[in-house]
């Protein structure tokens, strides 16, 4: 009977109830149905055994000698027993162990055997609470460190990727080399850039990241050249080598170096090599004799004063955390004049951390795949105006709409709606049943409940719609249908994790050949650019795309010639091919 009790309580689904607490009220009840499901309705359960726990036991009286420890409280098996046998003023005694030569210590009172903590199931350990443990394990002491392979594991793998790796853990630089060469008219423009370098480094231990050049002492620099030469050289080591990574220690330090032209990069710890190539005079290598060459880096943004810039810093802030909305605020209240063929997204969320009052509420950064910025052009800058304005009343209404269905449905955090539905389904089952003069006004109560119910469904599906419509405004906001001329796609995205590590910054590289990888350190994965769009990384942790590349989305996208070599210059063709002979000794001697 009591157990048919306990299930029709449990039956009503009602918040924060189980069988142990269902069985606690109803006894303190004594086993009234209607009165226990009464008082948790109302708040006013009285507190079960289960609700407080006691007072941890202390042994003060064990040898000197023995460390204090505060035992665990008991188990809940115990407390039931106590509970039956009635509470007693004597407790138990056992033996003392207490050296005591006037035997004044013979019994003692025991403490409460003591239980294990129990474990949390394994599906209760959530993601965040593995990447906070990650985050405290790893430090700039106890980060992964660089090793080399042994040789028989640096064989690249056919029609993969050769990656680039720094000593340090920090691989911030490596994977923008690796994004910029998987840019296609940056990849021409480097290996076609004439004239080549007449320095001929040693070419021994250039995967280990060791470059030594024999400049003579009267031998001039012309610095943003020996840039070029420099990633021409490691880009045809890109294409034609036969290991599996390059260490590019060498390249990423002299990069670094101060150019002695007083420019400033704009993004110093994360993209400070996309300066040195839009200084360079790369558009040299794609400029046809005679004529004009194109912009490779640096839009021009029209304005009082026209102004270059390369990569566009993307602020992230609570109210816009996608691509469009981002770099209309960036921009404003400028327009493109011209867009260069390359455009690098920087997504800085410091705003939005510094705004953020609720930790739950966290959204990916959002970005497509190919954009049109067609609506960006000086041409077009009332109508994006007036589209933006647009966009911002939909996303305050967006906002409003949301609060006022959070309210609607769950004021002070509780679930009204369900709260009203399990109590009428309680007075339909159970109350005043065997109770005639009660029959009337429990109806009526019934009747008003579920009306209300009735009326919070209806408003929350008006809000829900509304919300809808509210959502598709912004979504559409930069959509054009009428012909669009400035097309980019994706290329390649950086994404960190918020954590500190050689493995915790990764990129999404599309290959030569057009097939996508995931990269992260030495692990490399092919992929499809859908899932860099999804990719959630670090979004607890202040993380996630932290650098877009864009390149103009040509005609016909060239496919990686079955003859690569035939676009490496000399003399870094010969030395490929001669260090892809020593590889080829090496693996002949170790096999």
């Amino acid at each position: 009977m009591q157990q048919e009790q306990v299930d029709q309580l449990l039956s009503l689904a009602l918040e924060g109830v189980d069988s142990i607490r269902a069985r606690n009220v109803l006894q303190n009840h004594n086993w009234d149905l209607e009165a226990a499901v009464n008082s948790l309705l109302t708040g006013m359960t009285e507190n079960t055994l289960n609700d407080t726990e006691p007072p941890p036991l202390i042994d003060l009286t064990g040898p000197d000698s023995e460390p204090f420890v505060r035992p665990f409280p008991p188990s809940p098996a115990l407390m039931k027993q106590q509970t039956a046998e009635g509470n007693s003023d004597t407790s138990a005694l056992r033996p003392s162990t207490r050296e005591d030569p006037k035997q004044e210590w013979a019994l003692v009172p025991a403490s409460a055997p003591q239980q294990p903590q129990p474990q949390p199931e394994e599906h209760e350990v959530s993601d965040i609470d593995k990447a906070i443990q990650a985050s405290l394990n790893e430090t700039y002491l106890n980060a992964p460190q660089y090793s080399d392979l042994p040789s028989n594991a640096r064989v690249r793998a056919p029609d993969g990727p050769v990656v680039l790796r720094l000593t340090q853990p920090a691989q911030g630089e490596a994977l923008v080399l690796q994004a910029l060469y998987a840019i296609p008219q940056i990849r021409d423009a480097i290996l076609g850039y004439v004239p080549v370098s007449d320095q001929k480094p040693t070419s021994d231990d250039y995967w280990r990241g060791i470059e030594v050049y024999p400049f003579g002492p009267d031998h001039k620099i012309n610095t943003a050249e020996d840039y070029i030469h420099r990633l021409q050289r490691l880009f045809s080591f890109m294409m034609l080598t036969t290991r599996s990574y390059l260490n590019i220690d060498s390249t990423a330090n002299v990069m670094n170096e101060p150019d002695g032209i007083g420019f400033k990069p704009s993004v110093p710890t994360r993209c400070s090599l996309l300066d040195v190539l839009s200084r360079a005079v790369i558009h040299q290598a794609s400029a046809q004799p005679g004529k004009r060459g194109r912009r490779l880096f640096r839009s021009v943004l029209e304005g009082e004063d026209a102004i270059e810039v390369d990569a566009i810093t993307l602020h992230v802030s609570p109210q816009y955390n996608a691509l469009f909305p981002c770099l209309f605020e960036s921009i404003s209240p400028r327009s493109f004049r011209e867009l260069a063929d390359v455009l690098v997204f920087e997504v800085d969320r410091s705003k939005a951390e510094s705004q953020r009052t609720e930790q739950g509420n966290r959204e990916p950064f959002a970005y497509p795949s190919d954009i049109f910025l067609d609506q960006f052009m000086v041409s077009q800058e009332t109508r994006v105006t007036e589209r933006m304005g647009r966009h911002r009343t939909a996303e305050l209404e967006l906002q409003l709409l949301r609060v006022k269905k959070k309210e609607l449905l769950f004021p002070q955090n509780k679930d009204s709606l369900r709260s009203l539905r399990t109590t009428v389904t309680y007075l339909e089952k159970y109350a005043g049943a065997a109770d005639s003069s009660r029959h009337a006004s429990l109806e009526d109560l019934r009747s008003r409940l579920r009306a209300t119910a009735d009326q919070i469904e209806k408003e929350a599906t008006v809000l829900e719609a509304q919300i809808s419509q509210a959502e598709n405004v912004m979504s559409e906001t930069f959509f054009v249908s009428e012909p669009q001329h400035q097309e980019y796609t994706l290329r390649a995205v950086i994404i960190d994790d918020g954590q500190y590590g050689r493995e915790h910054t990764f990129a999404y590289i599309q290959d030569p050949s057009g097939v996508w990888f995931k990269m992260k350190d030495l692990d490399i994965v092919p992929t499809r650019v859908e899932h860099a769009l999804r990719d959630t990384s670090g979004l607890h942790f202040g993380g996630g795309p932290c650098l877009l590349f864009y390149s103009r989305k040509m005609v016909k996208e060239a496919l990686r010639p079955t003859d690569t070599s035939k676009t490496v210059p000399e003399p870094y063709r010969t030395q490929v091919s001669q260090d892809n002979d020593r590889f080829a000794q090496e693996l002949r001697g170790r096999g």
